[in-house]
């Protein structure tokens, strides 16, 4: 094993080519050698979500809130002594990584299970994993959305294709269709655009694939387009993930507490297209965290309720 210590926070702040690369260079042969186990403490895997999760949420995992409350509840109806299937993991540094079964691990969490789950090993390269991660992400019951699809498909393109010598790149664009499921003429123009971009001295891992063609083609970027908010509201989303976890949405009031102390004009604002939501009666139920959000959507008495109570700050208990 290598001597330098992993940094799994450093790895989160990776993008997906560097995180590839970040976590590559720990892998050893006695990690491909080693015994495979048919289970393991859910406290001994590891999570790499940016290299791992293909999916756009904003959990800690990567993991979508609702399916893992779903997956949740269906053990318990079962008894938690019950797996969920098992966990897709390999060993890096010595470590179990999480490579698919986000939901999962997290509906285990959820449900407190501390005892060792069932697991099968991914033999090969690190790369390799991310690939199947992604091949497992968009044949599975939950599935990822064509944005999603095409985001994935872009960062992949992004860390395996060499446009100076396309022969050389790590994985055709056969394999990224057969990892992602979108089209090949879609996978031939992300390869274009990568070209393009760094052509122009750009760096490609730095833009979504909407900016990124946008910028390949000599369009202005307009920021406060729709598409430009959805991307920017992705990215924060998972940045909160990524810093925060769960916690952010286990406490709300504390959350909205916390906003106001960060700054009283984002609350007002906030407040502002809060109140517009429910004045229009279209109030996006990911527009809140969790519970909350669902229960409002449900209940129009309770929207007006909370609108009132949250614009009388001075009024609130922290």
């Amino acid at each position: 094993m290598t001597s330098v210590e992993l940094d799994l926070k450093h790895l989160a702040r990776l993008d997906l080519e560097d995180g590839i690369k970040y976590l590559q260079g720990f892998q050893t042969d006695a990690d491909t050698n080693r015994e495979d186990p048919e289970r393991v403490e859910l406290s001994e895997i590891k999570l790499a979500p940016s290299v791992f999760q293909p999916r756009l949420r904003h959990e800690e995992s990567g993991a979508d809130y609702q399916h893992v409350k779903e997956l949740a509840r269906a053990q318990r109806s079962v008894g938690t002594e019950t797996d969920l299937g098992k966990l897709f993991v390999m060993s890096i540094n010595g470590a179990w990584f999480l490579v698919d079964g986000h939901h999962r691990y997290e509906a285990y969490k959820r449900n407190g299970i501390s005892r060792p789950v069932g697991v099968s090993v991914f033999k090969g390269t690190v790369l390799d994993a991310t690939f199947e991660a992604t091949n497992l992400n968009t044949c599975d019951h939950l599935q990822m959305s064509s944005k999603e699809k095409s985001q994935r498909a872009w960062a992949l393109t992004v860390a395996t294709y060499n446009p100076d010598a396309p022969r050389q790149s790590t994985k055709t664009v056969k394999q990224i269709v057969d990892a992602t499921k979108i089209g090949d003429r879609h996978a031939k123009q992300m390869r274009s655009v990568v070209k393009t971009l760094r052509e122009q001295g750009e760096d490609p891992a730095s833009l979504t694939w909407e900016r990124a063609r946008w910028k390949a083609n000599g369009e202005e970027i307009i920021e406060s387009s729709d598409d430009w908010r959805e991307q920017q509201a992705q990215k924060l989303a998972q940045r909160l993930g990524k810093l925060f976890g769960k916690r952010l949405a286990r406490h709300p009031d504390v959350t909205l507490r916390a906003l106001e102390l960060y700054s009283l004009d984002l609350y007002k604002s906030m407040l502002e297209e809060l109140k517009g939501d429910f004045e229009s009666a279209h109030l996006p139920t990911d527009i809140l965290v969790g519970e909350l959000g669902r229960k409002l959507e449900s209940d129009p008495d309770l929207k007006e309720t909370t609108l009132e109570t949250l614009q009388e700050v001075e009024e609130v208990d922290f």
